[in-house]
């Protein structure tokens, strides 16, 4: 295969400039394309599963305002991984565990506009919060295995787990409301305008919200 192609895209996002980030996990990279497509660069070694270096399985990207890039290196390795703008590690944090700051299966990731980090440690049913060091902030347990985190223009944090439910609270971890999904929730995003995608791999199937609570 060519460069920049993808066979196993498990998770994504963009950028402030329009740039998608694809977690290409059976490829073991993440794989950064432009608004029109284009190849721009990969994170990791294409084809190379790395122990605890990037990458193993990863499972999902954010991406910071700043373009600092995170990475839930999830499957493989329980670490997650901190690259700069231009692609250099900066510095990686987390080990395989069921105490605070470890991890079992770091499945999604996001970064708010302070810069906290939440993963949704899916097998410790839990969303951890760190800062860009590592230093963990928070932990919520409101979930039965969160399967992935996403940030919405007011900072209500939406998390999906496997009840199926998406869960929406505020930055202090507060419960806001909870959505009662259908089939499995495995992905979770939100638009600028205000609603909220699920993504379910059961029912094969993405389904809008466009407000909390009703499709």
């Amino acid at each position: 295969m060519g460069d920049g192609e993808v066979i196993d895209p498990h998770g994504i996002t963009t950028d402030l400039k329009g740039n998608i980030y694809v977690a290409d996990r059976d490829r073991h990279v993440v794989v950064v394309f432009g608004p029109d497509g284009k190849l721009i660069k990969e994170l990791g070694t294409r084809d190379h599963a790395s122990p605890e270096a990037p990458f193993n399985h990863p499972a999902d990207v954010a991406v910071a305002a700043d373009g600092t890039t995170f990475v839930a290196d999830g499957y493989g390795n329980s670490r997650i991984h901190v690259f700069s703008a231009d692609g250099r590690l900066i510095r990686s944090w987390g080990e395989a565990g069921r105490g605070p700051g470890q991890f079992s299966v770091p499945h999604g990731i996001a970064v708010d506009s302070r810069n906290r980090v939440y993963v949704a440690d899916r097998e410790n049913d839990r969303v951890q919060v760190f800062d860009l060091a590592g230093t963990l902030l928070d932990v919520w347990d409101a979930f039965r295995g969160p399967t992935d985190v996403s940030i919405d223009e007011r900072e209500r944090i939406f998390v999906s787990d496997h009840i199926p439910t998406v869960t929406a609270l505020d930055t202090s971890g507060r419960v806001l409301v909870k959505i009662r999904a259908y089939h499995d929730t495995h992905g979770v995003c939100c638009d600028r305008a205000g609603n909220v995608f699920v993504a379910s791999t059961a029912g094969r199937s993405v389904i809008k919200y466009t407000t909390v609570g009703h499709a």
